[in-house]
């Protein structure tokens, strides 16, 4: 509205402008109550007077009220201030220079030397103050990032950011540009903390300009929490993952293709955490929307699918294992249980139930407790000694 103001030269209303369909939706509902409730209160008051002649003069009185059910009314523009329109001068000496640096490589010594000859040319004509010096900085700040040269590519485009904010204002779309290109420049210089201030600061001054759904926005924090990820700052990274689902869910739907995208992020780093059960879950939400919007045979469609199904496998295998290892344990418990009672039934005298006559085991009944346990434990069987036998048969009774 500002740039469409400055330009037009329109003098807007100062009120309250519903820009999206939910605030439009809230400026009805609200309007449809109040129009409800002065017509309830002017009958109230009509049923109160007596006479036609007050109830006429009263009809005649009462002012029309209609609901606004658009953006913008005729009744919204005060006046419209007239603008000068006039052709910019330019210099033709600095766009020769700039072709000509153009043509060269980055590597050859005097590529660099033109385009700081054009920076002095831009400067003398325009003044160092001013949006075309602004943009010339922006787009040789540009050709040292993609040379390589990140430190000289970040003086240049904060030297635009700086005058672009003088020049256009703080929440400008030149200005919130150059920031935007400037946090890129100070990633590819390895400067993170830096980086993650400007995106802070442009998805603040978007938030104020417009809203927090606004497109930008949601592309700064998706940058953000691409640089989080590098760091491993799982914890960060997810709630500005989080954050973004709520956003893409709110401004293009729960079943968009980007929302999916963002959900696939998430379970990428709950997978990496082996938070296995709520990344299954996210891809699973994840694979359903990009099977409806781009097929069963797109990358992030086949991607999604092996993470899911590599999930589900796991969970399987982890449960067939569980059951294996029970398994061997109750089968080695039984055994032991098995062997100790042999070994104490070998142990055990034995009764003859014809003449109720003891029967001692010969292997065991000269040896000791020690010898014994051994044995229970899985030793050998104990050797025998010699002792001579002693003691008398009983008779019959």
């Amino acid at each position: 509205m500002k740039e469409i103001a400055r330009k037009v030269g329109i003098q807007w209303k100062e009120r309250k402008y519903a820009f999206t369909f939910k605030e439009l939706d809230e400026q009805i509902a609200a309007q449809t109550e109040a129009l409800q409730a002065a017509e309830s209160a002017a009958q109230q008051k009509r049923s109160k007077k007596k006479g036609k002649k007050n109830h006429n003069n009263n009809t005649n009185s009462d002012s029309v009220q209609t609901v606004q059910t658009t953006t913008f009314v005729p009744e919204d523009i005060l006046a419209l201030v007239p603008v000068v329109k006039n052709s910019i001068f330019g210099t033709t000496l600095a766009e020769e220079i700039w072709e000509g640096a153009k043509t060269l490589k980055p590597e050859e010594a005097d590529t660099f030397t033109l385009l700081q000859e054009a920076a002095s040319v831009y400067e003398s004509v325009y003044g160092v103050i001013h949006p075309e010096t602004a943009f010339f900085y922006e787009k040789l700040a540009q050709v040292y990032l993609d040379s390589g040269f990140a430190t000289q590519a970040v003086t240049l485009f904060r030297k635009a950011a700086v005058i672009l904010e003088r020049t256009t204002g703080a929440d400008s779309h030149e200005t919130l540009l150059v920031l935007t290109r400037l946090a890129q420049a100070e990633l590819a210089n390895g400067s993170y903390g830096n980086m993650l201030k400007l995106y802070r600061r442009v998805v603040n001054r978007w938030s104020l300009a417009s809203d927090e759904f606004h497109p930008s926005v949601i592309n700064a924090l998706g940058s953000i929490s691409i640089v989080l990820q590098k760091l491993d700052l799982i914890g960060p990274c997810s709630a500005v993952l989080n954050k973004l689902i709520d956003l893409s869910s709110k401004a293009y739907g729960e079943d968009s293709q980007i929302t999916a995208y963002f959900r696939f992020q998430v379970a990428q780093i709950l997978y990496a955490s082996k938070n296995f059960k709520n990344s299954e879950a996210e891809f699973d939400k994840a694979l359903s929307t990009f099977k409806n919007n781009l097929g069963s045979k797109d990358r992030l469609t086949f991607t999604a699918s092996l993470y899911s199904n590599n999930i589900k496998q796991y969970f399987l295998q982890t449960k067939r294992d569980e059951t294996d290892k029970i398994s061997k344990e109750a089968k080695k418990f039984v055994a032991a249980q098995q062997k100790i009672q042999q070994a104490a039934q070998a142990a055990a005298p034995a009764k003859s139930k014809k003449n109720n006559i003891i029967i001692q085991d010969p292997t065991f009944s000269d040896k000791s407790v020690d010898d014994i346990m051994k044995f229970i434990e899985g030793g050998s069987t104990p050797s025998k000694s010699s002792k001579k036998k002693g003691g008398k048969k009983k008779g019959k009774k």
